[in-house]
């Protein structure tokens, strides 16, 4: 399937600044002694004691009955094998009756003291007076039932907060100091009169909460899950899950600037109103955020009390109140709301099954780029102060580009809001908002349809041959392709149709290659899959050895005979540089014709298997037109008969400079040379004193067989 973005960028405000100083800025500490519990101290508490800034407290396996106080120490408290196993219970008020907060911290601990891998439990708090922003006392209260900070900002990781009770902050109540990092933790089963689960408040820097959990906590009046007050606070990432209270079931917001980033709101239950979030005089931006399943008497979703609240890119799914607002509710008192491209999907309401604003509210409140489908109708029953625009309702409602269409979801029964192809929400958008990832016209929702195509899967470069330089690409579909596009280098060699899984490429030569596959979706092309190829140059192919060349004479063809060190393609036998033969790669004999005068050059070589390049050649040379008239040895004077005018008619060409038509006839001992044994050894043959001439003879004509030479015979009158 295609991807489907969800975009978290979102309005931020100048209040919200401080919030991406803190990201920016990690926490760190110089590295100290390891304190190890219970090995080298029977308590965690006599470690910390004993520990200086930047030790490390590390505690083993186990249940470790004990009420803690930090003291100030810059050091990290750590269960080395995480929450599940490392469990610190306050229960048995070890510090002294009263003292019932499993860990205090209260003497200026900054971010360099750390509590991380252990679950915290038991703890029932401490008496606090809980002083207003001016500095009032609203009471004195139980607080921080598994963590108490006052004015410090400790460090927590992976940690676990679980069956804590205290009036205020049953799992963590942090009052004061400059902001508080926890990540990856878990606040579960707290109970509390509000804050069950965690209580910020009054705090002089920015919180962040990333990736943590807040789950099944109850509080008798407000803010199950969670409350901020008075903090600057980013929560990113968090799922606050079947939280109940009175107000704000799952989370309650007062006086604050939050911002919410991919958050999750989930089965939270309030009694009057805000059962997934109550904004209570805060400012409070949610992006790419959730709001599913919650209850509540008003304003299941989302209830504004005062304050201001910004969505964007937001669901509201199957959220249902008793009486008014499915999804949202707004209280009398004055508040602005504004939600772009959010989707609000089967909320259920009395009356507004997506928003209620009471008919005598001078709130604003503002919807654009949106669907509201499926809820319980009038879908906003408010005070005649809202603007919607480009949006998908029942209607469809007045406004600029709102339309009454069928969505189109993916799989709306099974939550999944994301857009089908084809749906009537893709790029219907005001087409002068910014456009959508793709690049195109804004879609309605939360999920804006990706029309770019998916990127291929698990592509695969295989070299099949490095001689022949073939290679095979395969990879998955991973989405509905139009086309397939195959790049070389950078330049397309290939179109496949958009079910194509394969591709072969052959011809490849030595050196580095690149190959991408490019899949296309109508006029969108996706990211490239590519993969880098290395053809290797193969060695140089050694020539032919132990070439021979044996010259007949009598019609001018060369016999040749040679070894092959290794399997080639062809054997090539060219003549003066012209191919004669082309032979299989394991011939090693051959018969060649020459030019019957002149010298003749004859070589041997051929191509590799591998490399395809021609060996260096082997070569021979003949000239079959010296020394191939016929004629008979030591008949000097070319009358076919051996005599005493023989030898004359060679001393005369000897001494005088007498002519011969034959010089290899009067070469009597065949010895290449003309001169006095010549004409010595005929006397001696001639009167039977030593054998007859070499061959041809005597009567028979022939050629010289000793080729090569330097002697001549150009005609022999006796051997026509």
């Amino acid at each position: 399937m295609r991807n489907r973005i969800r975009s978290t960028a979102g309005p931020l405000t100048s209040r919200l600044s401080l919030l991406l100083l803190l990201l920016l800025c990690p926490i760190g500490q110089v590295r100290g002694l390891d304190l190890l519990v219970p090995s080298q101290f029977p308590t965690i508490q006599e470690a910390i004691e004993a520990a200086q800034p930047g030790d490390r407290i590390e505690v083993a396996p186990g249940t470790y009955f004990e009420n803690l106080d930090l003291l100030g120490r810059a050091v990290t408290l750590i269960g080395i094998a995480g929450p599940e196993a490392t469990i610190v219970d306050g229960s048995l008020l070890t510090r002294g009756p009263g003292e019932g907060s499993t860990i205090l911290a209260q003497s200026g601990e900054g971010p360099s003291t750390v509590i991380e891998g252990l679950t915290i439990r038991g703890g029932s708090g401490r008496s606090e007076t809980i002083l207003d922003a001016l500095g009032n006392s609203t009471g004195v209260f139980e607080a921080g039932g598994g963590l108490l900070a006052l004015g410090t900002s400790p460090t927590l990781r992976n940690c676990h907060f679980t069956a804590n009770t205290a009036q205020f902050g049953g799992g963590l109540f942090a009052d004061g100091g400059s902001g508080l990092l926890i990540e990856d933790c878990r606040f579960s089963l707290n109970s509390s009169l509000q804050g069950a689960g965690t209580h910020l408040r009054l705090q002089t820097g920015a919180s962040v909460i990333r990736r943590s959990d807040f789950l099944e906590n109850t509080s008798s009046t407000a803010a199950g899950g969670l409350m901020i007050e008075g903090a600057e606070v980013l929560l990113e990432e968090c799922e606050v899950r079947s939280n109940s209270a009175i107000l704000g079931g799952g989370v309650l917001l007062q006086d604050s600037p939050v911002l919410a980033v991919g958050c999750r709101f989930v089965q939270n239950d309030a009694i009057l109103l805000g059962g997934g979030v109550l904004v209570f005089g805060a400012e409070a931006i949610f992006t790419a955020s959730d709001f599913l399943g919650n209850g509540a008497g008003n304003g299941a979703g989302l209830g504004g009390d005062g304050g201001s609240a910004t969505l964007e890119r937001c669901t509201f799914l199957g959220n249902a109140a008793d009486a008014e607002g499915g999804a949202m509710a707004l209280s009398s008192n004055a508040f602005e709301l504004s939600l772009s491209h959010c989707t609000l999907l089967q909320n259920s309401a009395t009356a507004g099954g997506c928003l209620f604003v009471p008919s005598n509210s001078t709130s604003a409140w503002t919807m654009h780029g949106s669907i509201a489908r499926e809820n319980t109708l009038p879908t906003f029953l408010d005070n005649g102060l809202g603007t919607v625009s480009f949006t998908n309702a029942p209607g469809p409602p007045p406004g600029t580009g709102n339309v009454d269409l069928l969505p189109g979801f993916r799989a709306p029964d099974l939550g999944d809001l994301t857009l089908a192809p084809g749906s009537a929400m893709i790029d219907r958008g005001n087409p002068l908002d910014p456009p959508d990832p793709d690049g195109t016209t804004r879609d309605l929702g939360a999920f804006p349809f990706d029309q770019r195509a998916e990127p291929l899967e698990d592509l695969t470069c295989v070299v099949v041959d490095p001689c022949s330089g073939a290679v095979t690409a395969t990879w998955g579909i991973a989405d509905d392709y139009t086309e397939i596009i195959i790049r070389h280098d950078g330049l397309p060699i290939a179109s496949l149709a958009g079910s194509a899984v394969v591709f072969e490429l052959n011809g490849l030569p030595p050196g580095q290659h690149e190959l991408c596959v490019e899949p296309h979706y109508l006029t969108f092309s996706g990211d490239p899959r590519c993969c880098l190829l290395d053809i290797p140059a193969p060695p140089p192919p050694p020539p032919v050895q132990a070439l021979a060349c044996d010259l007949n004479p009598l019609d001018c063809t060369t016999a040749l005979s040679w070894e092959n060190p290794e399997a080639y393609e062809v054997i090539e036998i060219r003549v003066d540089g012209l191919l004669a033969l082309t032979l299989p790669g394991t011939t090693t004999t051959a018969i060649v014709g020459i030019p019957a005068e002149g010298l003749t050059t004859i070589s041997v070589d051929g191509v590799a298997n591998c490399s395809q390049h021609p060996l260096t050649p082997v070569t021979c040379t003949h000239d079959c037109g010296l020394d191939f008239a016929r004629f008979i040895r030591g008949d000097a004077n070319h009358d076919g008969q051996l005599d005493i005018s023989d030898p004359l008619v060679l001393l005369s060409h000897l001494f005088v400079g007498g002519s011969l038509l034959c010089e290899d006839a009067a070469d009597a001992n065949d010895d290449g040379l003309l001169e006095l044994t010549d004409a010595i050894e005929l006397l001696g043959a001639i009167f039977g004193l030593v054998p007859l001439p070499q061959a041809p003879g005597p009567g028979a004509c022939g050629p010289d067989p000793t080729f090569g030479d330097p002697l001549t015979c150009s005609f022999s009158p006796a051997c026509p």
